[in-house]
């Protein structure tokens, strides 16, 4: 019995193999059904170039979900807000100066994970639209199937139109994942690692200051 592919379940619970087990079903059909000398030369080569480009926007989403998991971002609103805290509260400009550019760092990394965040969405979006095209062209060439012979003309030329459709998710596809390279990983990581080296360098208090600069007289 043919398995049945949930594609309506959404991109995060369709898992590559059943796109790939859904693409070898679908080569099948096209080995074995009407008209398949018009389909193998070109949809069978798309049709794996397709599946290539989920998969590489796929892995590129679980990157994506590993590093926004990692983020402590309600440590970053914490560690912003004392920080605004101190530089009101001290009247030492070389202080102000420091605590001002602290601020700017958390406000640069709050700033690349919302850049992330958009970036999953888009991602999320473009996976939801692949697998939609995939159920459309596979629910069309299963109409084919049950034409009859007067119709398979007109059935072919249909599911070219929808092979057409599906490469251009396939361009959109491919211009999303090298939109992903682009996205501020690097820069995040630094700014992540940079964090660190603030909480260290940054004196816990204005007295802490003051007992330094004391003791070192």
């Amino acid at each position: 019995m043919a398995r049945v592919f949930n594609f309506s379940a959404g991109p995060a619970a369709l898992p590559l193999e059943v796109l790939e087990q859904a693409r070898d079903e679908m080569v099948r059909d096209l080995k074995a059904g009407k008209g398949s000398a018009e389909f193998d030369k070109d949809m069978i080569p798309m049709l794996d170039r397709y599946v290539e480009q989920v998969k590489l926007l796929s892995h590129s989403l679980n990157d994506i979900d590993s590093l926004v998991a990692s983020i402590p971002t309600e440590a970053l609103r914490r560690d912003k807000a004392a920080l605004e805290a101190k530089r009101s509260g001290t009247a030492s400009q070389a202080l102000k100066d420091e605590y001002s550019r602290s601020i700017g760092e958390i406000e640069s990394q709050e700033k690349a994970c919302a850049d992330l965040e958009d970036q999953r969405e888009l991602l999320r979006l473009r996976l939801g639209s692949s697998a939609n095209a995939l159920k459309q062209l596979k629910l069309d060439m299963a109409r084919m199937k049950a034409l009859p012979e007067a119709g398979e003309g007109q059935a072919i030329e249909a599911i070219r139109k929808k092979a057409s459709e599906l490469a251009g998710y396939m361009d959109d596809l491919r211009t999303g994942y090298e939109e992903t390279a682009k996205d501020p990983y690097a820069e995040l990581e630094r700014l992540v690692a940079e964090a660190d080296v603030r909480a260290a360098r940054l004196p816990p208090s204005d007295e802490g200051a003051s007992g330094d600069k004391s003791a070192s007289r």
